[in-house]
């Protein structure tokens, strides 16, 4: 199963609306799993450096909920599984 755009848009926008605006700097779909406990869709969200890991964890609260509904109907059967990476924006 893969996810069409128009809902990696969606879910990249519940996710980037939980977060201060200018916190998340890229959402990546990394992979979308069957594996023996279930099913999965993992997902990486990369914030800024100069984000604290306190106010990270505090938005966390309810977000896999959030994506979940999302995610609608057709991938209810799937968990997602939201995981942050602390990265830094790249210039040219």
């Amino acid at each position: 199963m893969k996810l069409d755009d128009v809902l990696k848009n969606t879910v990249t926008a519940v996710i980037r609306d939980n977060f201060a605006e200018g916190e998340v700097v890229d959402v990546e779909f990394e992979s979308i799993e069957l594996a023996e406990d279930g099913a999965t869709i993992t997902i990486k969200v990369v914030f800024t450096v100069d984000s604290k890991p306190d106010d990270v964890a505090e938005h966390y609260f309810g977000l896999t909920g959030k994506v979940r509904s999302a995610l609608g109907e057709a991938w209810q059967e799937y968990f997602p599984v939201i995981s942050p990476s602390f990265g830094r924006e790249e210039h040219a």
